[in-house]
């Protein structure tokens, strides 16, 4: 909790810093854009700074994401990774298993697809995974559409399982759930929302906080001094304006602002929905409490604490800033505006701690902190844009270097195609591991989503269903994972040495040939298959029951929501339901039950 108020606190402070930023230009007597007295030079720095920060290339990204939240949209990605290097110290009896590692890497296809319209609630996700030789295919379904959530994997069984939220409120037994219903109304609530004020925003902050600033700062507050600044590798002739504000100072200063917040519910509203588009579940009383611990942070100030605020400039010319904070520690923050980068560098009493150098194609980001560093950038090439991370951690001996390449393939008002590559390189001591993976995303936007019907044939509602029913599709989920488990354990060493740990080092039981080559019966007959297929398939399972009695499997048919059999291993029973299958339909077998040596037990065969 302490963390993530430390997080809300920063996140505040800057917040009342853009609020202070907006309101202080109003009022001012300026000629053009030429600063002539020490004030009006201040006003026009604080104007510049602002005007560098709103056209910054990470606004416009926002701004291009928030058509998302206005426009149903469809998008497909694929996802795919090859190993380029595993060199580990000691290999010893883990070498069929690394070049399984890799096996497995170089043959996983995982392919997301999403449906959305979030200005009307609509989420449609499927996620699959493709293992290759080991599961061909794993997938999840979800949709959240207003107010109803469903969940499928069709690996487990053919039905969604649903529920609404008038179930949940209705039933405890189920109320943890409404958490779920918070995630996605968090996202869908996030339509237009947006980290930087729009020009009406600006406008309301300026009407009812410019005073604050500029009755504040009185003129025998501030200096004007001759200085020298390097600006883009040359040295500028300037004026250093600045003021310092004591401990009381800052007390008072910031204190007003918050006052004025407190008094000001549209500004408190715009607020809260700025932290919304970061944190979904912030409200009123999240923002008063903030206050007021910004409050009592103030009132605790070391008493030597100090700020001194600087800008260097000209009449016509705004080059860089400067904020050093005293206190127990001194904090310097610096910020040179130059012609083609600007450059920030932030430092405290034993070194700098982070150093950041942004132009509109390159960014540098440099971090430091004890003996790890972390250096990111970022390279813009026409429509190619290289992201390179570098972490190193001298203490642990831990180097990881991580590149990220986004070609934009095409973009349009009707969507986009992008290609990204990300490689990763992992050196730790002896050990080193470098992998690549390759994401393809293709978004198109779209007039309406496709909703998914519900009926009783393709989902049940896990609250109010019988228990019965229940019961059966929570059976039939685990027979069918079982089934999955024993497939994957089968085809490879890997899964079985994972699952072996999952079982607290139990190897699973792998098939013999008896047990194959009684189940090879239903290999046939898996998925959807016409009605003359079925009759075959209970031909060969009756003659197996009246001939095998150590294995015997039951059937259940359900035709058009109604049991013909019900969990039978009756021969009878089976050669007279074999009648009533019609050779015109379509049918799907799903294997319902699995004993402890792998042999098939039940299946149930559903009318389409």
């Amino acid at each position: 909790m302490k963390s993530k108020k430390k997080i809300l606190i920063i996140v505040s402070i800057l917040l009342i810093i853009i609020i202070a930023l907006a309101g202080t230009t109003a009022g001012m007597v300026m000629t053009g854009k030429v600063a002539i007295t020490t004030k009006q030079k201040l006003v026009k720095g604080i104007r510049d700074l602002e005007n560098e920060i709103s056209t910054t290339d990470l606004e416009k990204k926002v701004k291009e994401q928030e058509k998302l939240y206005q426009t149903p949209f469809e998008s497909e990605t694929t996802i795919t990774g090859k190993v380029n290097k595993i060199e580990l110290g000691n290999t010893t009896g883990i070498e069929e298993i690394l070049k399984e590692v890799e096996h497995v890497v170089n043959n996983t296809k995982i392919t997301n697809t999403l449906k959305a319209d979030l200005k009307n609630n609509i989420i449609n996700e499927k996620l699959s995974v493709n293992l290759s030789d080991i599961v061909e295919e794993i997938s999840a379904d979800v949709e959240y559409n207003n107010d109803r959530i469903s969940l499928k994997s069709k690996e487990l069984n053919d039905k969604y399982i649903t529920f609404t939220k008038s179930d949940i409120d209705e039933s405890s037994q189920y109320e943890e759930f409404a958490e779920i219903f918070n995630m996605f109304e968090g996202i869908c609530k996030r339509e237009g929302a947006s980290l930087y004020l729009t020009d009406a925003e600006k406008a309301h902050f300026t009407e009812n906080y410019k005073e604050i600033f500029s009755e504040y700062i009185k003129d025998d507050m501030l200096k004007e001094e001759k200085a020298s600044i390097t600006v883009d590798g040359e040295t500028k002739q300037c004026d250093n304006i600045n003021f310092t504000l004591n401990k009381n100072q800052i007390v008072e200063l910031v204190g007003k602002y918050l006052k004025k917040l407190e008094e000001d519910e549209q500004g408190k509203q715009i607020i809260i929905s700025k932290i919304k588009s970061v944190i979904n579940t912030f409200e009123e009383e999240d923002l008063q409490e903030i206050i007021d611990e910004l409050k009592y942070e103030l009132m605790y100030l070391e008493e030597d604490t100090s700020m001194k605020v600087s800008l260097y400039c000209t009449m016509f010319k705004t080059y860089g800033f400067n904020i050093e904070i005293y206190s127990n520690e001194t904090y310097i923050l610096n910020l040179i505006l130059g012609k083609d980068e600007d450059n920030l560098k932030i430092s405290k009493t034993e070194g700098e701690i982070l150093n950041a150098k942004i132009s509109e194609i390159k960014t540098e980001i440099k971090i430091t902190g004890g003996e790890n560093t972390a250096i990111v950038q970022t390279k813009i090439n026409g429509t190619q844009r290289l992201v390179t991370l570098e972490i190193d951690d001298v203490e642990d001996d831990v180097k990881i270097t991580a590149t990220l390449t986004n070609e934009q393939i095409t973009k349009t008002e009707n969507g986009s195609k992008s290609n990204n590559t990300i490689q990763i390189a992992l050196q730790v001591e002896e050990d080193n591991i470098d992998l690549t993976l390759n994401i393809a995303t293709n978004l198109r936007y779209v007039s309406t989503i496709e909703e998914t019907e519900y009926t009783d044939a393709n989902s049940i509602n896990i609250v109010t269903a019988e228990q019965a029913e229940i019961q059966q599709y929570l059976t039939e989920i685990q027979n069918n994972t079982i089934t999955l488990i024993q497939k994957a354990t089968q085809n490879s060493k890997l899964i079985q040495e994972i699952y072996s740990l999952m079982l607290g080092g139990v190897k699973p039981q792998s098939q013999n040939q008896p047990v194959q080559t009684f189940n090879s019966m239903f290999k046939n007959y898996t998925g959807i298959q016409k009605g003359s297929a079925m009759k075959t398939l209970l031909q060969q399972i009756a003659t197996s029951n009246l001939t095998n009695e150590t294995h015997k499997i039951s059937v259940s048919i359900v035709e058009e929501g109604n049991y013909l059999l019900n969990v039978t291993t009756n021969v009878d029973e089976i050669n007279s339901s074999i009648n009533s299958i019609k050779v015109g339909k379509e049918y799907e077998v799903l294997g319902t039950s699995v004993d402890a040596e792998g042999y098939i037990t039940g299946i149930e065969i559903r009318e389409k």
